[in-house]
């Protein structure tokens, strides 16, 4: 092999080990940037998650202290989905108070959430819808239908958050554009070095053809 030929391969080995180098390097930073996403959805959704617990918690310590009854069970606050809680009051309560109460406690923690709830009633064993709470002005997509009894329980409520999900995504707006932003970057380096490569590749096919 002639000396021209060898600094031709060498400099091609060379520029594929850089080429290799960016993409590992832009992927690398990629995946780290997923990583910290998913982390950070995590911390956003267990603090949502919080909130919602101290906050019912809350309201239920506030209803039987209206009441003058003192806590006989634990764990009132039950956790059914990620946007459904059942709340075991295990005592009498009005359903005007529990909507003040919620609205008040939800507003302590700082909670913007749409909710809406219902109550189970004994005397025709349903749950009645309670009402729908929103956060602005929008128009409310209320579900009465999406609140189903359990069983063994007698004076409790059910809440649902259906926008919460949404709210897990759209508060993460930073990382979203952060990670399109990378993603972007590997789209453009990977076209720059198709057509890098597709460059090089026209003078070969030029000698070849004058060869012939």
């Amino acid at each position: 092999m002639s000396k021209h030929n060898k600094s031709k391969t060498l400099k091609f080995t060379r520029l594929n080990s850089i080429i290799l180098a960016g993409f590992l390097c832009i992927a690398g930073v990629l995946v780290m940037q997923l990583l910290m996403l998913n982390r950070a959805y995590q911390f956003e959704k267990k603090d949502f998650e919080e909130k919602i617990h101290f906050a019912l918690q809350d309201v239920v310590k506030r209803i039987y202290r209206d009441n003058n009854t003192q806590l006989s069970i634990t764990n009132q606050v039950k956790k059914i989905t990620d946007d459904y809680y059942i709340v075991d009051l295990n005592d009498v309560f009005e359903h005007e108070v529990l909507e003040y109460y919620l609205k008040t406690e939800f507003q302590k923690v700082k909670l913007e959430l749409d909710y809406e709830y219902a109550i189970y009633d004994c005397a025709t064993d349903e749950m009645i819808y309670g009402g729908y709470i929103s956060s602005d002005a929008g128009k409310p997509e209320k579900c009465e239908n999406c609140f189903k009894k359990n069983e063994g329980l007698i004076y409790y409520f059910g809440i649902r958050f259906p926008d919460l999900q949404h709210k897990f995504i759209t508060s993460l707006g930073q990382y979203w554009i952060y990670t399109a932003i990378l993603f972007l970057v590997l789209i453009i380096y990977v076209y720059s070095v198709i057509l890098l490569l597709k460059q090089k590749n026209i003078p070969n096919c030029k000698r070849i053809s004058s060869t012939i």
